[in-house]
């Protein structure tokens, strides 16, 4: 019995670490998300998770998606990938000022 107690007492809090990580990241990469939007960038991609996407769907110009390795996230930004420095709203095309922003 204490034995399968602590098997569960175990995987509850595992499973609590990587819920309450999860959420973590989803607001840290929401704050990039949201002030990129606001600065009227173009956000291609927000993904939570690395690798490829296990589910998503495109809402406009942005393709939202949850990937397979649960740890980690991204905002993509038009304009942020080298070579792309002219894109249309991109990152470099906007002020100083907002670029600082999103990032921070």
């Amino acid at each position: 019995m204490d034995l399968i107690q602590q098997l569960t007492s175990t995987t509850w809090g595992l499973g609590a670490a990587i819920v309450i990580l999860g959420l973590c990241i989803f607001f840290h990469e929401a704050g990039h998300f949201l002030a990129a939007k606001w600065c009227r960038m173009r956000v291609e991609a927000f993904a939570l998770g690395l690798g490829p996407p296990a589910f998503g769907v495109r809402l406009g110009e942005t393709y939202y998606s949850v990937n397979w390795v649960p740890f980690g996230g991204y905002v993509k930004i038009a304009g942020m990938e080298p070579g792309e420095a002219s894109a249309e709203r991109g990152f470099y095309s906007r002020p100083r000022w907002m670029g600082a922003l999103t990032i921070f």
